[in-house]
């Protein structure tokens, strides 16, 4: 993943908080969301409405549903027979990404998702607080 990039696992809430967070990591140092989605049976069509926030485009793969462009920004649903295993959401700070990650994030709200960031940490789910962070780490690739 590029310096401009930075993505986000979206996983269900499972009554999972804010404080009490404490990600699942398989035996390769990974952080394993499918457990999240494995209880859940979630249809891949639970995601259709982001086609209206990023359009939908083919993927590489036929266990990926691909909305955006695998080099910017994108959220990728990979699924195993239709249904959800794993979310991922990047967001390309070369781009004006303010109104996708604004509607990513009432998305998150309406459906009872959570955002993890790359340190595995949840992330509320507030545009100025996610914006900010964006904000500061632009500063620092931009040097």
């Amino acid at each position: 993943m590029a310096i401009w990039q930075y993505t986000f696992f979206i996983i269900p809430n499972n009554n999972v908080s804010l404080d009490n967070f404490s990600p699942i990591i398989d035996e390769e140092g990974l952080f394993n969301d499918n457990v999240y989605w494995s209880n859940k049976e979630t249809h891949i069509s639970f995601f259709e409405e982001i086609g209206n926030i990023i359009p939908k485009n083919k993927s590489w793969s036929q266990q990926i549903v691909l909305f955006g462009k695998e080099n910017t920004n994108c959220i990728e649903v990979f699924n195993e027979n239709e249904y959800v295993t794993s979310v991922s959401f990047r967001v390309d700070f070369r781009t004006d990404y303010s109104s996708i990650l604004k509607q990513i994030v009432s998305f998150c709200l309406k459906k009872d998702l959570l955002l993890i960031d790359e340190e595995l940490k949840v992330v509320p789910l507030d545009f100025e607080i996610i914006n900010k962070c964006f904000e500061d780490r632009k500063r620092i690739w931009q040097r």
